[in-house]
């Protein structure tokens, strides 16, 4: 319920900000229209060297392929995401990366020293990533591998496999976090399992991940991908009001040019 009124003021405060910076892109467009139309930019519009223009042109490419990449990296974490939180935290492919919320995995509780040394991988500190695989049965999962599973409030649980009982469907684990000193009291099932620590783990940058998986993390990176597509289409509209207008420079350029020589040349046959 928190995570849902979390996602409403969210929404709330992404829509009003959408909404401000849509006028005051208008606003910045329409002043920008306003003063090349008025000639307050004909100077230099007419003093743009070939150099000064392909410049521009290299700038406009770039700033075009950095809009697309940016595009290209939320869209696809913001559906990745969505696809995860409707699969009920699941692992929507045969292998996902997870941030880790709490510190239960960072150092080892002396309770547990004697079963470290069988241990075959490490844990891993608050906030980092990991990488998961998918477990296709109850036989991928070993004593003392780590692993993410749903426990009965819904809660996504990663610790270490610290005991097996029975086999099949009717498999349970017991799991314990490194630094706890007691098991846990949710014994999940098989189909509990989100997946298994393959070992490899990023420290700290998790807690942008935790973010950007939580509704509001997903309604702020949104928004940001609404203005950056708000931002180009006003900016590529005021560059397209400069080219329009040194094009008719130009062609006033060249008729005033063309009419000197006119003038020059009846002067000379008068003469």
């Amino acid at each position: 319920m928190q995570e849902i009124t979390s996602a409403i003021i969210a929404l709330g405060g992404a829509t009003l900000i959408i909404v401000a910076f849509a006028l005051f892109m208008h606003s910045y467009e329409g002043n920008v229209k306003k003063r090349i139309e008025g000639g307050e930019e004909d100077a230099a519009l007419r003093q743009k060297s070939e150099v000064a223009k392909k410049k521009s042109r290299a700038f406009k490419v770039l700033g075009t392929a950095l809009f697309w990449i940016i595009i290209a990296l939320f869209v696809p974490f913001v559906a990745l995401s969505v696809l995860t939180k409707i699969n009920g935290g699941r692992l929507v492919a045969p292998s996902g990366i997870m941030a880790v919320a709490t510190g239960s995995m960072g150092e080892v509780n002396p309770v547990n020293a004697s079963s470290a040394e069988k241990w075959s991988l490490k844990g891993f500190g608050q906030y980092s990533l990991i990488v998961l695989e998918r477990a296709e049965s109850p036989e991928d999962i070993s004593l003392y591998d780590i692993i993410a599973y749903v426990n009965g409030d819904g809660l996504t649980i990663i610790h270490r496999v610290v005991a097996i009982e029975g086999d099949g469907d009717g498999v349970r684990y017991t799991t314990r976090g490194d630094a706890n000193g007691a098991d846990d009291k949710y014994r999940p099932s098989f189909s509990d399992i989100i997946g298994r620590y393959n070992g490899v783990h990023v420290e700290k940058i998790g807690i942008a991940v935790l973010f950007m998986q939580s509704y509001s993390g997903m309604i702020t990176a949104a928004a940001l991908v609404i203005m950056l597509i708000i931002a180009d289409g006003s900016l590529r509209r005021t560059e397209g009001y400069r080219r329009a207008r040194a094009r008719s420079l130009a062609v006033g350029d060249s008729t005033e040019c063309g009419r000197q020589k006119e003038n020059v040349t009846e002067n000379g046959n008068d003469g």
